[in-house]
């Protein structure tokens, strides 16, 4: 009997042994998660009114650096984010509907049903189009599912890093969920994931968390007119650019942001025109003759005109009438630091550490980004939304307007599009993502991702 046994209680061992260790780090994605959010509760200064009374929340306070700031892309939504955290080439748009240039019309593909590049890459991520589309009816319940399949995923893995999404975070902010308890439940439930591996593994688990942008935290917001007012001004709204006076607005979604599709001879015409929309904050276009210089205009009317230098990563920031950005403080500080050319040029990183905490964070290289290498098929035109407005289909603004709606996300300023940056293992920094994949070794060994270029690119 113990020649039978013995094999039988080898087997049961060797999981416990280093052939069938457990991942050594913990890359968890948290969607629309901002830093503001991570950062208050980790310094304790936020409550909530518990049977009368107000309770203090806490989280990620205990074996965790402090959070830093991830400024994401602008438009700052998921898809070109995701993609530019992990450095993966860029989709045919901005979202999963886009206009494509080839054809010279419109594409739809469903959000939920359909998956980027950085979803296959994921080691678990919510499976089935059922489970994911009621996630967005009841984005709570959902959000305690994925932390508990991915728990349970992660101590059934082995390999050197398991990667994680969780979706549920920006749909329950879009629905006014309580996004300051979902992250101690998710303190809580990473706590007791650490005891747990380290008695399995003997040592410390690392964890990484990062968030693709912030949220604005501003409620339902009336939704922009911008199709009526384009059609009072003579432009015809359609799926594909045959005339002039066309123009094409793929939606989806509530966001605050809005890409247009245009005949490069209207695009001057048109910025000047939707500066003039309500809820417009600015209005971003490539100079329709000009390659490498990009338009910026506010509500106000306020022009300026930012150069960039593609060899060098570096830009100029020239005011014509007024200052759009608020950045005349920016431009005569890297004058005061020595970072100015000859021409007035500046290093992205010398941008970078001038904007980090300015309403409108590393603003001139996300704008020029945005319309650059963001898509395959980037827009003529971007507008980021002041908070007060959104931007959706008719149809889904009436849906979601039988709930309470929490805020959304896709403008230039800071609250939209700051995300976090948070680690057990060591101190972060203030970064983009454009930046964050250098930072961690390009994010290897992802599943599905067998690209060998520097995901720094």
């Amino acid at each position: 009997m113990s020649k039978w046994l013995a094999p039988f209680f080898l087997a049961v061992a060797l999981p416990l042994t280093s052939s069938a260790s457990l991942p050594s780090r913990l890359v968890l994605l948290l969607d629309g998660v901002s830093y503001r959010d991570v950062e208050a509760l980790q310094q304790g200064t936020i409550s909530k009114k518990i049977r009368g009374r107000q309770v203090p929340l806490q989280a990620f306070r205990h074996g965790y650096f402090p959070a830093s700031r991830l400024i994401s892309t602008f438009p700052s939504i998921s898809d070109p984010a995701w993609t530019e955290i992990l450095g993966n080439h860029p989709g045919p748009g901005y979202q999963r509907t886009y206009f494509s240039t080839t054809t010279g019309s419109q594409v739809s593909l469903n959000g939920v049903t359909s998956s980027a590049e950085y979803e296959i890459q994921m080691s678990w991520q919510m499976q089935g189009n059922l489970r994911r589309v009621t996630s967005y009816g009841s984005p709570v319940r959902s959000f305690r599912y994925e932390l508990n399949e991915v728990v349970k995923s992660f101590l059934r893995s082995n390999g050197e890093n398991f990667y994680a999404l969780i979706h549920s975070t920006d749909s329950a902010q879009h629905l006014w969920g309580d996004i300051h308890s979902m992250l101690c439940a998710l303190d809580e439930k990473l706590q007791e994931l650490r005891a747990t591996y380290r008695a399995r593994e003997g040592k410390d688990l690392e964890i990484l968390i990062l968030s693709d942008h912030g949220n604005n935290h501003a409620g339902g917001g009336t939704r922009i007119g911008v199709k009526s007012f384009l059609a009072r001004h003579g432009y015809r709204v359609t799926k594909s650019l045959v005339g002039p006076r066309d123009v094409v607005l793929p939606t989806a979604g509530i966001e605050s942001w809005v890409e247009i599709h245009n005949s490069p001879s209207e695009t001057t015409n048109l910025v000047q025109l939707l500066s003039h929309l309500a809820g417009v904050d600015l209005i971003t276009a490539r100079a329709p003759d000009q390659t490498n210089h990009f338009i910026v205009m506010n509500s106000k009317g306020e022009l300026a005109v930012i150069e960039s230098d593609a060899e060098r990563n570096s830009f100029k920031y020239e005011i014509q009438t007024g200052d759009p950005l608020n950045f005349r403080s920016v431009v005569e500080a890297l004058a005061d630091n020595d970072e100015l050319d000859a021409n007035g040029f500046a290093t992205a990183d010398a941008w970078m550490a001038e904007t980090l905490t300015h309403h409108y964070p590393l603003a001139l290289e996300r704008i020029v980004r945005g319309h650059t290498k963001l898509a395959l098929n980037p827009a003529s035109i971007l507008i980021s939304l002041d908070n007060a407005h959104v931007h959706s289909g008719w149809l889904l603004k009436r849906g979601i307007g039988l709930v309470r709606s929490g805020g959304t996300h896709g403008a230039l300023d800071d609250i939209n599009s700051t995300g976090v940056l948070l680690s057990s293992f060591a101190p972060t920094k203030d970064t983009s993502t454009s930046r964050a994949a250098a930072l961690f070794d390009g994010f290897k060994g992802r599943p599905g991702s067998h690209r060998k270029e520097n995901a720094a690119e």
